[in-house]
């Protein structure tokens, strides 16, 4: 048993990195230009192919900027596990319907969207991409 997690943490939220396409007046996470390095992404693959989640948030910053690291740590998740993978993201990549699926797919066994849209975000990013987001998810 890995001692990092007791067995009652079933659920992993995990900050790939702080870097943003937004820059919201509000915000302090997207003015970091933090990621994750290679060890952090080799402890956490180890990490979660040693423990069983229920599931694992990506957050960030935005999160769809780091995919590459992200289906890096879910490709250590064992295949028998049912491990619902989670992103919270702010939808620019939701321009148009293709290029919310597209951006969707390239994300190793997805489960489920979670979009951070408030009065900050409207700013940069419109009614129609959470429409679009919304339409991706619900083709998948």
């Amino acid at each position: 048993m890995n001692s990092l997690f007791p067995p009652k943490i079933k659920k992993l939220a995990i900050i790939v990195g702080y870097k943003c396409n937004f820059n919201c007046e509000h915000c302090i996470v997207g003015s970091k230009n933090l990621e994750l390095s290679q060890k952090e992404v080799n402890l956490l693959k180890n990490i979660v192919k040693k423990k069983s989640f229920q599931s694992i948030l990506f957050v960030g910053g935005e999160p769809t900027l780091y995919i590459n690291d992200i289906n890096e740590i879910i490709s250590s998740v064992p295949v028998e596990e049912k491990t619902e993978i989670v992103i919270t993201t702010n939808g620019h990549f939701a321009k148009n319907r293709d290029l919310a699926v597209k951006t969707l797919i390239s994300i190793n066994k997805l489960s489920k969207v979670q979009m951070s849209y408030h009065k900050f975000h409207t700013t940069f990013v419109s009614i129609s991409a959470v429409k679009n987001l919304a339409f991706a998810c619900d083709s998948l």
